[in-house]
């Protein structure tokens, strides 16, 4: 006769339990994008005089900037611990997020959607899928100090890649298919942009990749792990977290990133995002944050060893493109 195992059903309620918990975060990341995307549409109905185009746009950036650290931070607040504990869960959602990518390209390559609701979906998509990357990465930090180094290596990275390197040619495909009238299916990397309504446009306007993003959640949650500031208003992610409960939330790498992109849309330029968005997270990180400015020798060759090496690929690749 088989015997029962009475722990068996609270186990698998606990699993249950611990699947919600995770997956509401996750759903009201969702909802609370499209519903400030549906507001934003609202509000484009009504006319606005052309003289304050040049207005609204940076008021519309840092609005969706505004609601983009708030979706993030429902997952840092409410779903993180949960998907450290159960890894598996962290697995399920990367193949929803990958689900739902998969019908956004279905939707607008196939049926020719390419309208403001199936770019919501796929941005807000692409949130999620940021969350999901950046936390898991940003484990794999020791000691607040090896942030510089890796600070360092991102935007170096960035910057080859704008100037000389892969991002430059993807930039070329997108800025093309834009000024095309969106004729013809979209190139991939079109999929992988953030994207907002701005009143007075009619398509989505991008404003920077999802790895971007990804960093900036990467250096948020990086914060968090180890108990520091990473906000000039409120009590920052850290503090935030420590009371669960939800509170305004702009971190400063945000503050760069918004810098970045104003930046670029005023100069017309195509300018790399994630050297500006880490400089703002650095200075203020090491300004408030002793442990930050504790490097030892192996931070420091790290940096110096990594930025030779980059700022010769950048040297190579700036003579051949000449």
């Amino acid at each position: 006769m088989p015997v029962m195992d009475n722990q068996a059903e609270p186990r698998r309620g606990r699993v249950f339990n611990a699947v919600l918990a995770s997956v509401l975060p996750v759903l009201a990341m969702y909802l609370v994008w499209l519903a400030g995307v549906g507001v934003m549409l609202a509000i484009g109905s009504f006319r606005f005089p052309e003289s304050t185009f040049y207005l609204i746009v940076p008021l519309i950036v840092f609005i969706f900037l505004i609601v983009a650290a708030f979706v993030t931070e429902i997952f840092l607040v409410y779903a993180d611990d949960i998907l450290v504990e159960i890894p598996a869960i962290r697995f399920f959602l990367f193949l929803w997020t990958g689900v739902i990518a998969f019908l956004v390209y279905r939707l607008t390559v196939t049926g020719g959607f390419k309208g403001q609701a199936v770019a919501a979906l796929g941005t807000v998509n692409l949130l999620v899928f940021a969350c999901l990357c950046a936390t898991w990465m940003a484990s794999a930090l020791k000691k607040p100090a090896e942030l510089v180094p890796v600070c360092a290596v991102v935007a170096l990275a960035d910057l080859f890649s704008v100037l000389a390197g892969p991002t430059r040619e993807i930039a070329k495909g997108i800025a093309s298919y834009y000024e095309k009238g969106m004729e013809g299916p979209p190139p991939f990397a079109d999929f992988i942009l953030i994207k907002i309504p701005v009143p007075g446009i009619d398509t989505p306007m991008p404003l920077f990749g999802v790895s971007d993003w990804i960093i900036l959640v990467f250096l948020c949650s990086a914060m968090v792990r180890f108990g520091l500031s990473d906000s000039l208003v409120g009590p920052g992610m850290t503090g935030i977290k420590r009371r669960k409960r939800l509170a305004f939330y702009f971190p400063v790498a945000a503050m760069g990133l918004a810098f970045a992109v104003l930046a670029a849309q005023a100069s017309g330029l195509f300018l790399p995002a994630l050297p500006i968005m880490v400089s703002f997270f650095l200075i203020h990180g090491l300004w408030a944050n002793e442990s930050m400015r504790r490097l030892d020798a192996r931070e420091w060759w790290l940096i110096g060893g990594f930025s030779v090496v980059l700022l010769t690929l950048l040297a190579a690749g700036l003579y051949v493109g000449s």
